[in-house]
């Protein structure tokens, strides 16, 4: 029997089988398998696709009488974030310094700081307002192998903070970026970062637009 969950927009499916002592994750088709052992056993499996979803079932079945294990299959678009790290991202996303009145120091940093910071390859990205002198300046910052997209804001959000800008982390995805081919793909969204009502990619392709003129730069709301 499958029990059906909703997860940040992702199903998740769960089954019971047989028997398992260790733990061991796969890779099927875009899909992750995690195999959540118990005491005793040995999960033998095999793999069966139905309209384009892999399922993993036993090939045989244990005679045992202790608790089932269970296999676990999520898209490779699980969000992997915690409550505890979304509270984390949230605490980052708006600045302390609003309320300040010399803000002129500030409006330079703003001016000096590069509008694009993105590595090449697929990775996580996040867009950033801040209080320029003649309104709101933006900034895409994308960092490749970095696990949540926090970590792609703090650098930047740390700098912003220490010279007393005021600032919003608008929201974020991800970049695919291929340097031989001149192309950026910005697509998806954070889980940390959720955007405040429609994503706002199209200001992330004009801000890229600054740094890379030539390059064929698109957008998509799906993914993640």
């Amino acid at each position: 029997m499958f029990v059906f969950a909703r997860a940040c927009r992702v199903n998740t499916r769960v089954f019971n089988c047989g028997n398992s002592s260790t733990t061991c994750a796969n890779l099927l088709q875009g899909q992750k398998r995690v195999i959540i052992p118990t005491e005793s056993g040995r999960l033998d499996s095999t793999t069966k696709h139905v309209g384009g979803t892999t399922y993993s079932k036993p090939a045989h079945q244990s005679t045992a009488t202790t608790e089932k294990p269970r296999i676990i299959l999520r898209t490779m678009s699980t969000p992997t974030t915690t409550p505890e790290e979304r509270a984390e991202a949230a605490a980052m996303r708006n600045s302390k310094n609003s309320d300040l009145h010399d803000k002129s120091s500030p409006f330079a940093f703003v001016q000096a700081l590069e509008p694009v910071k993105i590595d090449e390859g697929t990775f996580k990205y996040v867009l950033i307002q801040a209080e320029g002198q003649s309104g709101p300046k933006y900034f895409v910052r994308g960092v490749a192998g970095v696990e949540y997209h926090m970590d792609a804001a703090r650098p930047t959000v740390e700098a912003l903070e220490t010279a007393n800008v005021t600032y919003s982390v608008l929201g974020g995805g991800r970049i695919k970026h291929n340097p031989a081919a001149k192309e950026i793909f910005i697509y998806g969204y954070s889980c940390g970062f959720p955007w405040q009502g429609s994503c706002l990619h199209h200001i992330s392709v004009d801000v890229c637009k600054t740094k890379y003129p030539d390059y064929k730069i698109t957008w998509s709301a799906d993914g993640y």
